[in-house]
Formats: C-alpha cells, sequence, structure tokens
C-alpha cells in the first residue's frame, strides 16, 4: 500500500497516519535516509507530519474531485441526450430472470416492436 493513488497523489498510508510506511526490510537494515536522522529530530518530524494531516487529506480530498470531475467529463462527452415521450417505440433489454426457459442461448437479448 505505498503506491500513491492516481486520484489523491498520495499513498491511503499517509492519509490515514500522516507518514509513509516503512517495509519490515528497512525496520531490520536501513536505508542511509534513516541512518542520518536522531531519535530527536525525528520525534520532530513525526508531530510535524501529524499536524500536518489533516491540511493533506484536504489536498487530497481536493485533488479527488477535480479526478472525478475531468472522469466525468470525459466520459459524458460521448453520451447523447434523448427525450422520449409517451407512445416512443423502444427496445427494452430482457433481463436473464424474465427469459423464457425454453428459448436457449439464442434467446432475443432486447424485446421490442
Amino acid at each position: 500500500m505505498t503506491t500513491l493513488k492516481t486520484s489523491t497523489c498520495h499513498t491511503p498510508y499517509s492519509l490515514v497516519y500522516g507518514c509513509e510506511a516503512v517495509i519490515p526490510a528497512e525496520v531490520h537494515v536501513p536505508p542511509s535516509r534513516y541512518s542520518l536522522n536522531n531519535i530527536e529530530a525525528n520525534a520532530n518530524l513525526m508531530q510535524d507530519n501529524l499536524s500536518l494531516t489533516e491540511e493533506l487529506r484536504d489536498s487530497a480530498r481536493i485533488r479527488m474531485t477535480s479526478y472525478q470531475q475531468t472522469v466525468a467529463r470525459s466520459y459524458n462527452k460521448n453520451v447523447r441526450i434523448r427525450v422520449f415521450k409517451e407512445g416512443d417505440l423502444v427496445l427494452r433489454k430482457v433481463f436473464p430472470n424474465k427469459k423464457e426457459k425454453s428459448a436457449g442461448k439464442l434467446a432475443s437479448v432486447w424485446e421490442g416492436p
């Protein structure tokens, strides 16, 4: 779960806990970027991260809303609006629970005039 999500540009773990996840291999053999930190500086950084968690979540919420609008816009550009009036002839989809049992696999999927 350390992969950035397209909709929020953050990891789910960082949105919940306010910091990045550490995989078990990095706990036993820490990389050089962790060995340069001391305990007091790390505690201060963690406190700063926790205070910025709400701001991080707000920016993710704004980004997700923008992403949803972009997806909806790209989906809706191919939608054609049709207005039906009473008496217009239309095809209706036949659902599996309404199909005739004797028709088999060659049965009509649509019913209409």
